[in-house]
């Protein structure tokens, strides 16, 4: 640090502190650009050339130029230190006593050779990033292109500090490999650094990962055509060959085990710092339970163990759930943000749709979960990693399903998880509870429960903050907790008023204009954006700076993801404020909040579901419900159901204050919302609702509302085989439909003629429909997944294989661009049927697994089961007996959902499958209970395959009389057979028999 405390980073985004405290730079990106050339230049400039370097086009260029001076000056000089030297021609710096990352990594590496270890680790770490990476001059050619050739220097400074510590560790492999590895990400296809990784992690004993790098170099070779040296070839052949190496116990770095300000809690830091130790040094994951009552020093104790870590090496992902949060994922999104990785491919790729609101691709959430399994897999293997989430009392379902995942899946790797929460109110988070349970069986979970300070350590306490303080009666009065010893001994009383009113009495200690915004604050949660709060709080952006200045030092509040993010210190001080606010008052607070929201991107899921929660508190029910539709359907595509219902229910709440017809059309955009989260516990009283919500519908001339309604009725009656009421609402919603507008009606009717397929209903007027609604979907450019796939299952009953795949294809792609993983499903599903029919069974597995992926993650129903019915058919199939029980198994499961339908297909085709094993009697039963289900949904197709295969059954048996029945009833009662699969089953059971040709 410098002589007067200034400190400028380059390396990464911009910033400037002094003193250690972040100073907050001009948003202005040509005035930060200014800054980072003046600095990197390191000598003045003159104005001429500033203004023709970044402001050529600007009407007063040199007024420019002095107003960005004047933003740097307002940051940079003080009374005692001016920093910006200007004159009449020349602008410059005065960097004597400030320290620049950029500028002492670049003077030390000039000689590297001089540099020690320990220095060369600090330089290497220092420049892991990119040269004022926060500057964007698209409109600064010239200056780009000064930046651009700086960024490369300082690249090839950071590769320069890398290699030579992979040279220094050449004795010790462990050390040398994160280095080998930073090398490698910087150019993959530089084949003397994958060489060499490949020789140490094959010195290391770390053959699987050595061949992973191998096969990595292979396809970025691959992938731009270029020819190889043939290095990495030879590195992997003497890994292989080589003698396993006798690898030694990991050696865990040395760390300090005292935090300065953590008092008596001795045991538990190192409890803590031990789990690491045991981590790192085994390789093997373990999970830690902390809890205890409110301030009683959780979350300090947390941030030490995290300090110690960093000390070491050691990765850390922290987040924090929140009281007030509506977001799905939200501790999740706030660690991952930290990292800096993350701006790298394939991370900022798979990651995007949790933290950029993108929706995921075809791996649905299984896609999602295993981008975050692979980054703290990388972490992990740079030399371990802390994954910390603070207050999981209050997180969402999806976040500790994320946990348990996570855990389980890299319980192999140098992992700790580290969960800390309130005891008393774990019993009433299921999910949370669930996650804990299957972790005990899983891995070691160590629980450790913090309890109050002892007299001696109270003192110790709060001492130091006030020396003459009564310890014995604060110790009294605080039972022992840390929190409201503290602010006990801040106020300098002892009357037992409670932490609210010692909280109060210190707020009385700010100025009124922090004390403002720190009510501001409060509003927006015990967490926010900053740029949210500069954003709501009057006052301007400088009023905003200095107020958050002052309540950061009274340590009211605390930086959360390097400054982007601001928390309450304490969950009571956020409690306190905002409970003192009068109800009137919040309420006009939160609708400021929500104006604000509203003129944002709606888009981002973020910005919905905190529009939500400030709307509703504003009593303005109509953007709330609207956001609560927004909010909801993300949760959807992100396979947080628990989320997606509560949002639903929410805005339900929200929408009975509105009137007809934004109403009417909250509510069924909601109901449908909840119904796709959730099955309903009461059918009828459901369908009554969806009935009386499309009548409204259709009354206030919402047809595309009034379609939806009807449309959701529809797949709730057929899930439940009501099939008659599902084809009369399916026909209702294509009436409908077509007083929408194209797009919907395209919709409407494409949704129909599925539904008249599936129930082998009036297949020419399905054929009709499935046509109009393509000539409607290109009329409007985009069709949604529905039509595609009619139109591929019409292909499928023809006969016409090809055209039925590509169309499934379309439509599974559709359904991935929208989100809809319904739809998404039955694509898939249709695909695999294909398969199976036409003798696939490879394809078939492998669009299985898909679709078991899929399955999983959407609501309860009949859909897992099916999925792996249907990967247990294709494996069947393939040639495995081994999969007849699991077929079998998910049989009983469909027959317990009630899903006759797929209980029919699946019973009639392992019949077939046990007919082949010389299972004569139990492909009867199976075949007898298809034909059942068959004749009970009038499905022609399926009472033809059902009685092929009896037919074929009573011909192993030898019985005349049974082949003889099943003759009269396939051939001469005139069973219609409009599929081409049906129709070529009985084909070739009648040449077998000799029976007349069909």
């Amino acid at each position: 640090m410098g002589l007067h405390g200034l400190e400028i980073r380059l390396i990464g985004d911009t910033s400037v502190a002094r003193d250690g405290e972040s100073l907050a730079l001009p948003p202005s990106q040509k005035t930060r650009a200014l800054l980072a050339y003046l600095v990197l230049t390191r000598r003045a400039q003159t104005r001429e050339h500033l203004c023709d370097l970044l402001w050529h086009q600007a009407d007063d260029p040199r007024g420019a130029l002095r107003w960005s001076l004047s933003r740097l000056r307002a940051t940079l000089d003080t009374k005692e230190r001016t920093w910006v030297v200007a004159n009449r021609r020349d602008v410059g710096l005065d960097l004597d006593g400030a320290h620049v990352d950029a500028l002492a990594a670049r003077d030390a590496l000039a000689e590297p050779e001089s540099l020690s270890t320990e220095e060369l680790e600090t330089h290497a770490e220092a420049l892991d990033g990119e040269l004022v990476a926060d500057l964007v001059l698209d409109e600064q050619p010239e200056l780009g292109l000064w930046l651009a050739a700086e960024r490369e220097r300082f690249r090839g400074l950071a590769l320069l500090a890398r290699r030579t510590l992979v040279d220094r560790y050449a004795d010790h492999p462990e050390a040398a490999i994160p280095h080998a590895r930073a090398l490698v990400r910087a150019d993959p296809l530089d084949e003397e650094a994958r060489a060499r990784l490949i020789r140490l992690l094959g010195a290391t004993g770390r053959l699987d990962e050595a061949e992973a790098q191998m096969q990595a170099a292979r396809a970025a070779r691959r992938e731009i055509g270029a020819q190889s040296t043939g290095e990495v070839g030879r590195a992997w052949k003497d890994v292989r060959t080589a003698p396993a190496p006798r690898v030694a116990p990991r050696k865990v770095a040395p760390g300090r085990r005292d935090v300065a300000g953590l008092v008596g809690r001795g045991p538990e830091l190192a409890w803590l710092i031990e789990s690491m130790e045991a981590v790192l040094g085994s390789g093997h994951g373990r999970v830690l339970l902390m809890t205890g009552e409110p301030g009683v020093g959780k979350s300090r104790l947390l941030n030490a163990l995290l300090e110690n870590a960093r000390s070491r090496g050691v990765a850390v992902l922290h987040g924090r759930a929140h009281e007030v949060e509506l977001r799905a994922y939200g501790p999740w999104v706030d660690a991952l943000r930290q990292q800096p990785v993350l701006g790298e491919r394939p991370w900022s790729e798979r990651l995007a749709p949790l933290l950029g609101g993108v929706e995921p691709g075809a791996g649905g959430k299984e896609q999602l979960f295993a981008g975050v399994g692979e980054l703290v897999e990388h972490l992990a293997g740079e030399g371990g990693v802390v994954v910390a989430l603070d207050d999981v009392h209050w997180a969402d379902a999806a976040s500790t399903a994320l946990v348990h995942w996570m855990v389980r899946t890299l319980a192999h790797r140098p992992v700790l998880t580290v969960l800390v929460a309130r005891g008393g109110e774990l019993a009433a988070h299921e999910p949370l509870q669930r996650s804990l349970a299957g972790l005990r069986r899983d891995l070691p979970l160590d629980t450790r429960a913090l309890g109050p300070l002892d007299v001696e350590d109270t003192a110790a306490l709060v001492r130091a903050i006030d020396p003459e303080a009564n310890a014995g009666e604060i110790h009294r009065q605080s039972a022992g907790n840390p929190l409201l010893s503290l602010e006990l001994a801040r106020a300098r009383q002892t009357r037992g008023d409670g932490v609210s009113a010692v909280i109060r009495d210190r707020l009385l200690s700010i100025p009124e204009d922090a004390r403002d915004l720190l009510r501001w604050a409060a509003v927006l949660g015990s967490a926010f954006d900053v740029s949210r709060l500069g954003a709501v709080a009057p006052g301007g952006a400088d009023a905003v700076v200095n107020a958050l200045g002052t309540l950061q030092t009274h340590a009211l509040l605390v930086d959360e993801n390097d400054g982007r993010r601001v928390a309450f210190a304490h969950d009571l001080v956020w409690r306190t404020v905002y409970d003192d606010l009068a109800a009137g008052q919040r309420r006009l607070m939160h609708g400021r909040v929500a104006q604000v929201l509203g003129e944002g991107d709606l888009r981002d899921p973020e910005v919905a579901a905190e529009l939500a929660r400030h709307a509703e508190l504003a009593g303005d029910a109509s953007a709330a419900a609207r956001a609560c539709v927004l909010a909801g359907q993300h949760c959807l595509r992100v396979f947080a159901n628990t989320e997606a219902r509560a949002l639903a229910v929410r805005g339900l709440r929200c929408a009975a204050e509105l009137r007809d017809p934004e109403k009417v059309e909250r509510e069924i955009e909601l109901e449908t919302i909840a119904l796709a989260a959730e099955p309903p516990q009461d059918l009828d009283a459901t369908l009554a609702r969806l009935d009386d919500l499309g009548q409204r519908a259709i009354d206030f001339g919402s047809a595309a509302h009034a379609r939806n309604a009807y449309m959701t009725a529809s797949t709730l009656r057929y899930e439940r085989n009501q099939w008659v009421g599902a084809l009369r609402d399916s026909l209702r919603a294509e009436r409908i439909g077509r007083l929408a507008d194209p797009g919907a009606r395209s919709t409407a009717l494409g949704e129909t003629a599925r539904c008249l397929i599936l129930l082998e209903r009036d297949l020419p007027q399905a054929d009709a429909m499935a046509r109009e609604a393509r000539a409607l979907a290109r009329t409007v450019g985009r069709a949604t997944a529905a039509v595609p796939l009619s139109l591929g299952m019409l292909a499928t009953w023809r006969g016409d294989a090809d055209e039925a795949t590509q169309l499934f294809e379309e439509s599974r792609r559709a359904a991935d661009r929208d989100g809809d993983r319904f739809f998404a499903y039955y694509a898939l599903e249709q695909h695999v049927m294909l398969c199976l029919h036409q003798g696939r069974p490879l394809e078939a597995e492998m669009l299985a697994l898909d679709l078991v992926r899929i399955g999983d993650r959407i609501r309860e129903g009949s859909e897992a089961a099916f999925a792996r019915v249907l990967l247990g058919l294709a494996r069947l199939a393939g040639g495995d007996a081994r999969a007849f029980p699991e077929v079998a198994e998910g049989i009983d499961a469909l027959e317990l959902a009630d899903a006759r339908s797929r209980v029919g297909y699946s019973q009639t085709r392992l019949a077939g499958h046990a007919l082949a094993m010389g299972r004569a009697e139990e492909a009867a039963v199976r075949a007898q209970a298809g034909l059942d289900a068959a004749l009970l949904l009038r499905r022609p197709s399926e009472e033809v395959f059902a009685r092929v295969q009896l037919a074929k059954v009573a011909m192993a048996r030898g019985d005349r009389d049974a082949v003889e029945a099943q003759r009269v009833s396939l051939l001469h009662n005139g069973l219609p057979v409009s599929c081409a699969w049906s129709r070529a089953d009985l084909l070739a059971l009648a040449q077998d028999l000799g029976w007349p040709t069909p």
